[in-house]
Parts: C-alpha cells; structure tokens; sequence
C-alpha cells in the first residue's frame, strides 16, 4: 500500500510542487495577517481534484489494477496519500506564516488541526462521490468548485466576517478544550472510517 502512495508522489511530483508554491506564497502574501488559516484548505480541495483528474487522463486505474494489489489497498493508499499531501500543504503554510511572525505557534497548531478536520470531512465526502460518479463527478465538480471558490466563497466570508460568524468563536471558546477536541476527533475518524468503507465498497464494483 504504501509503494502505492509513493507511486503517486513521484508520478505527481510536479503538481505538488506547484501546490506547495502556490500555497506558501497564498499563505503569506495574499491573506491578511488575522486570516484564519482554514481558509488555505480551498488549496488543497483544488489539489484533491487536480490529483483525480490527473489519474483519469492517465488511466491510472488500468494500470493499478493489472498489479498485484487488492481494491482495497488501492482506495487505501488515495485516503492516506491526500491526507498526507494536505497535511503537507497546510503545515508548510503554518511554519512559514509563524516564521513571519504572522501567527503564534500555538496559533498556527490550533489551526492546523481545524484545517485538517475540515479538509478530512471534505476527502470524506469527496471519495464516495468520486468512485460513485466517476470522471464526470471530477469534470462538473472542479467547475462547482472553482466557481464557488471564486465567487461565493469571498461574499460568504465577508458576511460571516461582518456578522463575527454568528458568535461561533465565542461559543467554541467558552467550551471544554480536551472533551471538544476528543468529540471533533472521535466524529472525524468516523466519519472517514465510514467514507474509505463505501468507497472500497463502490470501487469493488468497477469494471476495467
């Protein structure tokens, strides 16, 4: 499983690479010193269908299954590989923004870790949509996204900006630290528990 995961870091070397520039530059350079960090997951949702859409062109999935691996491992190693580049995005993101001085390092900590869980309820949606539809999912969806990225995204933040996001820092703050972080944690890993299930599930059931 993990050859598979190396696999597409060298195949998509480049991409990540792009994405890797193209995320510290965002992180620094265009978003405001009090800009939450979340908002640098778009990066790696747009990351997740580039990857995808790469693997179409290239029919990866010919290729994988004439090897000696089972579905299972294929599915596997995607969650882990996309978990892992977004993780690398992100973190790249926080080390530099707190060698600017952008961000405290507990700071930068705290928002990697809601970066991460918004970007893994994101995959775990994402995957099951992908191995149910198919290419075209990957076709319309990067449309639907880039187009909400462009347009509906920075009215939405505006609005919650203006709002002060409807008392939702407030209400997070004034809660348990520990049992808050182990509820979010404890949903989030079953929730991908339950999305890599059914998209082993739907992947089983392709024909190449």
């Amino acid at each position: 499983m993990l050859t598979l995961v190396y696999k597409d870091l060298i195949v998509q070397r480049i991409v990540i690479l792009t994405y890797s520039v193209v995320t510290i530059l965002f992180a620094t350079q265009m978003l405001s010193v009090d800009a939450p960090l979340v908002i640098v997951a778009m990066l790696a949702m747009a990351f997740t269908f580039a990857s995808a859409a790469h693997d179409d062109r290239a029919n990866s999935h010919l290729l994988l299954n004439s090897l000696p691996v089972t579905r299972r491992e294929i599915v596997t190693a995607k969650y882990v590989y996309h978990v892992a580049a977004s993780l690398g995005f992100v973190g790249m993101a926080a080390i530099a923004r707190t060698l600017l001085g952008m961000m405290s390092p507990h700071a930068a900590l705290s928002q990697t870790l809601i970066t991460m869980t918004v970007i893994t309820w994101y995959l775990a949606i994402f995957f099951p949509m992908y191995y149910g539809l198919g290419p075209r999912f990957v076709q319309v969806g990067m449309i639907v996204f880039f187009v909400a990225i462009m347009a509906i995204a920075p009215w939405a933040y505006n609005v919650a900006v203006k709002h002060n996001f409807w008392g939702l820092p407030e209400l997070i703050a004034s809660l348990p630290a520990v049992p808050l972080y182990l509820l979010v944690a404890t949903a989030t890993f079953i929730l991908l528990l339950l999305s890599w299930r059914v998209s082993v599930w739907l992947y089983s059931r392709k024909s190449f």
